[in-house]
């Protein structure tokens, strides 16, 4: 009510992803390095997507049939703290303790992950621009992460984090903007140069084939002012002994 389910979801969802994209971004361009096209759309776009749905569809349709027909309180987990109605739909399936570790598990390689792709690229960033920043770097900015999270926790839980993702979102989106338009513009001068080289290749070949056009219209000229001499010394048009020429 009152704009809350927007701000809670919808804007914070907006600002986390819009803090992530600069490491993220950097980070899957670092490790696509080699990669065509069609794998880097299928790896990073086609795939996540079509996983997510089907994560969400899943355990979503699952929890709304419990929810609906077992009444097995999800909802009441969620209203009190949002990851607990991920435990609380595990406790409803079969082996939920297995089902438990196995999400901590994933929520564990998950943090992991993000870390390392955002310790990778703030070394990259601090080290003028090297590819493979050292191991101190990485360390470096992952116990600056660490200590950060750490404090925002004990400070305000998990709202001082939604509130600090959003305030420090707001410059990363006008970097995202510069980041459009310089990519733009540097698609449109690959664009251009691209069209100059090819500009450039086809004056080239009418050249050449310019050339090779007079060099036939020479040896033709050629051949029409001198003859083609046979083996037997004569001209095609000279006269043999009986006065007649060759040709008749």
């Amino acid at each position: 009510s009152d704009g809350a389910w927007v701000e809670q979801w919808t804007m914070f969802y907006w600002a986390w992803g819009l803090s992530w994209a600069p490491f993220v971004g950097s980070f899957i361009a670092r490790i696509s390095r080699g990669r065509t096209i069609r794998e880097f759309v299928l790896g990073v776009m086609i795939v996540p997507v079509a996983l997510s749905m089907l994560w969400f569809s899943t355990f979503g349709g699952a929890a709304i049939q419990f929810e609906i027909f077992e009444n097995a309180g999800i909802a009441d987990a969620v209203a009190t703290e949002v990851p607990a109605g991920l435990y609380a739909l595990l406790d409803q399936l079969p082996a939920s303790g297995v089902l438990t570790v196995a999400s901590i598990a994933l929520v564990g390689m998950f943090l992991v992950t993000s870390a390392d792709s955002a310790t990778f690229v703030l070394g990259m960033f601090t080290s003028k621009g090297v590819l493979n920043p050292t191991r101190a770097v990485r360390v470096l900015w992952g116990s600056l992460q660490m200590i950060l999270v750490v404090v925002l926790l004990l400070a305000g839980g998990l709202e001082s984090l939604r509130t600090v993702s959003i305030i420090a979102a707001f410059p990363f989106m006008l970097l995202m903007i510069l980041l459009a338009v310089s990519l733009y513009r540097d698609l449109s001068q690959e664009i251009a140069a691209r069209d100059e080289k090819a500009r450039l290749l086809e004056q080239r070949i009418e050249r050449l084939l310019l050339r090779e056009s007079e060099r036939e219209k020479a040896e033709k000229a050629e051949a029409e002012v001198h003859p083609t001499v046979p083996e037997n010394g004569q001209a095609d048009d000279a006269p043999d002994e009986r006065g007649g020429s060759a040709s008749s």
